[in-house]
């Protein structure tokens, strides 16, 4: 079974989450795909020129500007939708 899916099977099971909206974040690439088949509602963002580890800062991957603009998407989408 492909891991996007048992995340989101194990989501559904688990006694720990209750009904109601659900935020998450990661860099799995093609998660779309999984969301688009169970007809959830999302949003994903690509970073033009940030690299993959955009957002850690012990790397040579990380982009100071990309990962602001990622803490305040994300915090503010957030705010608004959970």
């Amino acid at each position: 079974m492909c891991h996007r899916r048992t995340g989101l099977d194990w989501l559904t099971a688990s006694p720990l989450v209750t009904d109601g909206p659900v935020g998450t974040t990661g860099y799995c690439m093609g998660l779309e795909q999984t969301l688009d088949a169970d007809g959830v509602t999302y949003r994903s963002e690509l970073y033009e020129g940030a690299r993959h580890g955009y957002t850690q800062t012990d790397t040579a991957a990380y982009n100071s500007e990309a990962d602001q603009r990622h803490w305040h998407n994300l915090l503010e989408l957030f705010g608004r939708r959970l």
